[in-house]
């Protein structure tokens, strides 16, 4: 599949800390570096995974639920307007009595040109959010044809083919990925391959698609309950290598791991 792209944009791909529940804070910390990553020429930044909303494996996490025109969407929108960017990220929507974790992707004038919410919940996310359902995954801008894939929906085939159908001319992937401690559901034997799904996503799909991928997550430390009452609190770093891979592949050295 070749990419319908027929110039050259510069993009940013943003890693940096969310602390669990901050939203305020959150948007306040990211402005900065958006606002540098446009001043460095990026027309699309992309910021993680529920970044605002911060990555929370228990009910808790309810308690920071935005309704779609809350304060995330209110900062991309802003940011997009004055800066005359695209910018997405995720948060956790809050809709009559269901929760959703929903990407919005704001353009230059302001608007929501994207809005996808993740179909496929991984591991303990589905006791605290909905599956979605979208009519679509990739958007038509002036740019070009964005898609989206949230985290977990990148390892499914289903998501590659969904993109294919749709002509996706680039790939926005924002990810919440820590790296778990080793246990019953993570032995330690298998972690290696765990990290480096991760770690080659973004390569692995431009060389599926042929088109550029922009794969975004944050780094630092998380702590987090679970959402059954026997399992520990978990405290682990995210994994970090947030990357850019072009439409053979093709990615920069890995500086961003956030794996000590």
């Amino acid at each position: 599949m070749e990419s319908r792209v027929n110039k050259h944009i510069k993009v940013a791909a943003l890693q940096l800390e969310s602390e669990n529940g901050e939203v305020l804070l959150n948007l306040a910390r990211a402005q900065p570096l958006v606002n540098e990553a446009a001043a460095q020429g990026a027309v699309v930044v992309l910021l993680p995974e529920l970044f605002a909303t911060g990555y929370i494996m228990s009910p808790l996490i309810w308690e920071f639920a935005e309704p779609f025109a809350g304060p995330t969407v209110a900062f991309v929108c802003e940011a997009a307007a004055r800066l005359r960017i695209w910018i997405g990220t995720s948060f956790l929507e809050a809709s009559g009595e269901d929760f959703y974790n929903t990407f919005v992707l704001a353009g230059p004038d302001g608007r929501i040109v994207g809005r996808v919410r993740k179909t496929k919940p991984a591991s303990f996310e589905s006791f605290l959010f909905k599956a979605g359902v979208n009519e679509k995954r990739v958007f038509e801008t002036e740019i070009g044809r964005i898609g989206i894939g949230i985290c977990y929906e990148m390892l499914f085939l289903e998501t590659m083919r969904e993109f294919q159908a749709q002509s996706a001319d680039l790939v926005l992937a924002p990810f919440s990925a820590p790296a778990p401690p080793a246990s019953a559901l993570y032995p330690k034997k298998e972690l290696p391959v765990f990290v480096n799904i991760f770690e080659t996503v973004a390569a692995v799909t431009s060389r599926k698609l042929g088109v550029p991928v922009v794969m975004s997550n944050k780094c630092g430390y998380w702590a987090s309950p679970m959402p059954l009452p026997f399992m520990p609190t978990y405290v682990c770093p995210f994994l970090g290598f947030s990357t850019i891979a072009d439409c053979r592949g093709t990615q920069p050295p890995s500086n961003c791991s956030a794996v000590p």
